[in-house]
């Protein structure tokens, strides 16, 4: 039998398993042992997904890894577009990718009426100027209705927040990837602590170690030092910081 890749589902399946006594291979539990298990493992990597909030800090951290900046491209007299399956909102503008003939302004994101209302005025193509996000039939997921309705191919880019599917065998890889794989483990094996009734465990400190690690490597990726004079904590997520209108004089933004 081979070894389970590291951080992957089966990985902490088999060392969830270890820690609530069923031994290290899941292919010998019953199903409500594997069950309990794959429950654990499950609340451990929400538990990581959305961090507690770390000590002297307001706010808890959000991960980059969980924003990620996607493209769409449209197709000529199509209007309705289908967003990936763990998308949950926008998180910020619609924009035309910089290679595009002409600097296009971001694409304004209105009501769904007012996108449905524009679309039964008129038939018109173009380069879309309004978009709306409508739910589907099928719960959590979404599409996009634009409008004009494109008449070609356009590059489009929009940051989503994601909403992670649970992990299984045919989604093995937990979001992070190998970098912040110990800190999910260590999430994982807490949980499964707490669900043996062990209190004051010492794992609750390693978590949190492995956490405000994590926190710190995702800031660093977030805020390279050479955006802004070599300052640490700057966010390059800040749409103020950013703002090509913000304009400052003796220190003063107006």
């Amino acid at each position: 039998m081979s070894e389970p890749e590291y951080g992957s589902y089966a990985y902490l399946l088999r060392e969830v398993g270890s820690v609530l006594g069923y031994g290290r291979h899941p292919d010998s539990w019953t199903p409500e042992k594997r069950s309990i298990a794959d429950g654990i493992v499950q609340r451990g990597v929400r538990g990581f997904y959305v961090p507690t909030v770390l000590p002297n800090e307001k706010y808890a951290h959000e991960w980059s890894f969980l924003r990620p900046v996607r493209p769409l491209v449209t197709v000529a007299n199509q209007y309705i577009y289908d967003l990936p399956a763990d998308f949950a909102m926008l998180d910020g503008p619609i924009t035309y990718a910089p290679d595009q003939a002409v600097l296009y302004q971001p694409i304004e994101v209105v009501a769904e009426y007012v996108v449905r209302t524009r679309q039964q005025e008129t038939t018109w193509t173009g380069r879309p100027t309004m978009a709306a996000l409508v739910p589907t039939n099928e719960p959590g997921r979404f599409q996009i209705h634009f409008w004009v309705t494109p008449d070609g191919a356009y590059t489009l880019y929009y940051r989503s927040r994601v909403n992670p599917r649970e992990l299984s065998d045919a989604n093995p890889t937990p979001h992070g990837g190998m970098v912040h794989a110990q800190t999910i483990l260590e999430a994982c094996l807490l949980e499964a602590e707490l669900d043996k009734g062990v209190k004051d465990s010492p794992r609750k400190g390693r978590f949190l170690e492995r956490l405000q690690a994590s926190v710190s490597h995702d800031r660093r990726l977030k805020s390279p030092p050479s955006i802004r004079g070599n300052v640490e904590g700057y966010d390059v997520d800040s749409y103020h910081e950013l703002d090509a209108n913000v304009i400052k004089y003796n220190g003063v933004e107006y």
